[in-house]
């Protein structure tokens, strides 16, 4: 079997990451949405809506996503 030469790369953009203020649970914008915290609403029954965003270490970095054999490149 011949290795692939990931000539169909798609970009993969890295999601936004948000942390909650009070206990500092990192999630996704996607995970999150318009939610509250889950930790702090099954810690203490109350919904936290205070979120901070926060750098999840990708930036300047691009990475591909190879549509031929389904590796990430890069």
């Amino acid at each position: 079997m011949e290795p692939c030469k990931h000539t169909t790369l798609t970009l993969v953009q890295a999601d936004t990451k948000q942390r909650c203020r009070e206990c500092h649970l990192v999630l996704s914008k996607e995970e999150l949405g318009d939610s509250y915290c889950p930790e702090c609403f099954e810690a203490s029954d109350r919904r936290n809506y205070d979120f901070e965003e926060v750098d999840d270490g990708s930036e300047g970095k691009a990475r591909y996503f190879c549509e031929d054999c389904g590796a990430e490149v890069g």
